[in-house]
Protein backbone atom coordinates (compact mmCIF):
# COMPACT_ATOMS: atom_id res chain seq x y z
CA UNK A 1 0.00 0.00 0.00
CA UNK A 2 1.38 3.38 -0.99
CA UNK A 3 2.25 5.84 1.88
CA UNK A 4 0.42 8.55 2.79
CA UNK A 5 1.55 11.99 1.99
CA UNK A 6 0.45 14.83 5.51
CA UNK A 7 3.50 16.75 4.17
CA UNK A 8 1.06 19.73 3.16
CA UNK A 9 -1.19 18.97 6.51
CA UNK A 10 -1.13 20.83 9.27
CA UNK A 11 -3.72 19.77 11.84
CA UNK A 12 -6.08 22.02 13.30
CA UNK A 13 -5.86 23.24 16.78
CA UNK A 14 -8.98 23.43 17.10
CA UNK A 15 -9.60 19.41 16.77
CA UNK A 16 -8.29 16.71 19.20
CA UNK A 17 -5.05 14.99 18.42
CA UNK A 18 -7.46 11.69 18.29
CA UNK A 19 -9.73 13.38 15.85
CA UNK A 20 -6.61 14.22 13.92
CA UNK A 21 -5.58 10.72 14.39
CA UNK A 22 -8.72 9.09 13.06
CA UNK A 23 -8.60 11.18 10.34
CA UNK A 24 -5.25 10.41 8.86
CA UNK A 25 -6.11 6.42 9.82
CA UNK A 26 -9.18 6.96 7.58
CA UNK A 27 -7.52 8.66 4.87
CA UNK A 28 -4.41 6.02 5.02
CA UNK A 29 -7.16 3.21 4.57
CA UNK A 30 -8.68 4.38 1.50
CA UNK A 31 -6.27 6.66 -0.23
CA UNK A 32 -7.37 9.54 -2.90
CA UNK A 33 -7.03 13.16 -2.16
CA UNK A 34 -8.47 14.76 0.90
CA UNK A 35 -8.36 18.59 2.00
CA UNK A 36 -9.32 19.11 5.95
CA UNK A 37 -10.69 21.90 7.01
CA UNK A 38 -12.77 23.05 4.10
CA UNK A 39 -14.67 26.68 4.38
CA UNK A 40 -18.17 26.61 3.14
CA UNK A 41 -21.07 28.50 3.42
CA UNK A 42 -19.76 32.15 2.15
CA UNK A 43 -22.91 33.95 1.24
CA UNK A 44 -25.44 31.85 3.26
CA UNK A 45 -23.88 32.55 6.59
CA UNK A 46 -21.73 35.55 8.21
CA UNK A 47 -19.12 33.69 8.38
CA UNK A 48 -17.91 30.55 6.54
CA UNK A 49 -18.46 26.95 8.36
CA UNK A 50 -15.88 24.54 8.23
CA UNK A 51 -16.10 20.88 6.75
CA UNK A 52 -13.50 18.24 8.92
CA UNK A 53 -12.65 16.70 5.51
CA UNK A 54 -13.44 16.18 1.58
CA UNK A 55 -12.02 13.68 -0.05
CA UNK A 56 -11.54 12.91 -3.74
CA UNK A 57 -11.32 9.09 -4.31
CA UNK A 58 -8.04 7.98 -6.36
CA UNK A 59 -6.40 4.77 -6.84
CA UNK A 60 -3.26 6.55 -8.17
CA UNK A 61 -3.17 9.48 -4.72
CA UNK A 62 -2.81 8.75 -1.15
CA UNK A 63 -2.58 12.63 0.74
CA UNK A 64 -4.07 14.55 3.40
CA UNK A 65 -3.92 18.19 3.24
CA UNK A 66 -5.04 21.38 4.47
CA UNK A 67 -7.50 23.05 2.56
CA UNK A 68 -5.13 24.95 -0.68
CA UNK A 69 -8.48 26.66 -2.39
CA UNK A 70 -6.69 26.75 -5.96
CA UNK A 71 -5.92 23.04 -5.71
CA UNK A 72 -9.71 22.31 -3.97
CA UNK A 73 -11.28 24.01 -6.52
CA UNK A 74 -9.34 22.39 -9.74
CA UNK A 75 -10.29 18.63 -8.24
CA UNK A 76 -13.81 19.62 -6.96
CA UNK A 77 -14.10 20.73 -11.10
CA UNK A 78 -12.73 18.02 -12.23
CA UNK A 79 -15.03 15.91 -10.55
CA UNK A 80 -18.41 17.92 -11.53
CA UNK A 81 -17.16 17.51 -15.24
CA UNK A 82 -16.86 13.84 -14.12
CA UNK A 83 -19.69 13.06 -12.62
CA UNK A 84 -17.90 11.45 -9.66
CA UNK A 85 -18.35 11.68 -5.96
CA UNK A 86 -16.59 13.17 -3.15
CA UNK A 87 -17.08 12.51 0.43
CA UNK A 88 -18.12 15.34 2.66
CA UNK A 89 -16.41 13.73 6.11
CA UNK A 90 -17.48 14.16 9.50
CA UNK A 91 -15.18 13.18 12.38
CA UNK A 92 -15.64 12.81 16.25
CA UNK A 93 -14.39 10.56 18.55
CA UNK A 94 -17.55 9.21 20.06
CA UNK A 95 -20.59 8.49 17.25
CA UNK A 96 -22.97 9.06 19.78
CA UNK A 97 -21.64 12.60 20.22
CA UNK A 98 -24.78 14.79 19.55
CA UNK A 99 -24.64 16.98 16.43
CA UNK A 100 -22.57 14.94 14.06
CA UNK A 101 -25.79 13.85 12.45
CA UNK A 102 -26.66 17.29 11.57
CA UNK A 103 -23.18 18.50 10.95
CA UNK A 104 -22.36 15.87 7.58
CA UNK A 105 -25.77 16.89 6.49
CA UNK A 106 -25.47 20.53 6.49
CA UNK A 107 -21.82 20.15 5.61
CA UNK A 108 -22.44 18.17 2.17
CA UNK A 109 -25.71 20.70 1.48
CA UNK A 110 -23.45 23.73 2.15
CA UNK A 111 -20.70 22.44 -0.23
CA UNK A 112 -23.65 22.01 -2.96
CA UNK A 113 -25.13 24.97 -2.47
CA UNK A 114 -22.16 26.88 -3.11
CA UNK A 115 -20.29 24.90 -5.44
CA UNK A 116 -23.46 23.92 -7.43
CA UNK A 117 -23.59 20.09 -9.08
CA UNK A 118 -21.89 18.17 -6.47
CA UNK A 119 -22.49 14.37 -6.47
CA UNK A 120 -21.88 13.97 -2.91
CA UNK A 121 -21.69 10.93 -0.07
CA UNK A 122 -21.71 12.08 3.25
CA UNK A 123 -19.10 9.74 5.95
CA UNK A 124 -18.87 9.87 9.39
CA UNK A 125 -15.49 8.59 10.30
CA UNK A 126 -15.53 7.98 14.45
CA UNK A 127 -13.34 6.42 16.78
CA UNK A 128 -16.62 4.53 18.56
CA UNK A 129 -19.28 1.75 17.25
CA UNK A 130 -22.90 2.15 17.72
CA UNK A 131 -24.50 -0.51 15.86
CA UNK A 132 -28.22 1.41 16.36
CA UNK A 133 -26.96 4.66 15.21
CA UNK A 134 -24.91 3.27 12.22
CA UNK A 135 -28.44 1.32 10.94
CA UNK A 136 -29.95 5.10 11.97
CA UNK A 137 -27.26 6.67 9.76
CA UNK A 138 -27.51 4.42 6.75
CA UNK A 139 -31.14 4.70 6.87
CA UNK A 140 -30.49 8.15 6.16
CA UNK A 141 -27.78 8.07 3.56
CA UNK A 142 -24.84 8.28 6.03
CA UNK A 143 -21.81 5.96 5.60
CA UNK A 144 -20.03 4.83 9.09
CA UNK A 145 -16.71 4.36 9.15
CA UNK A 146 -14.80 3.51 12.94
CA UNK A 147 -11.51 2.81 13.81
CA UNK A 148 -12.98 -0.43 16.05
CA UNK A 149 -14.21 -2.54 13.51
CA UNK A 150 -12.04 -0.73 10.52
CA UNK A 151 -14.57 -0.59 8.31
CA UNK A 152 -17.19 1.25 6.95
CA UNK A 153 -20.79 0.72 6.75
CA UNK A 154 -21.70 0.75 3.12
Amino acid sequence: MKKLDTSKWNPPRNSSREENRLLEEYCREFGGTTFAEVPVGRGIYPRARRIDAVRFPSRGRRELASYRPEEFDNQLSNFQRSGLEVEVIEVTQWMEQRGVFGQVIVGAWLLEKEYGKVRVKRVVVSGTNCPPLQRFFAQHGIAVWSSTNKGRDR
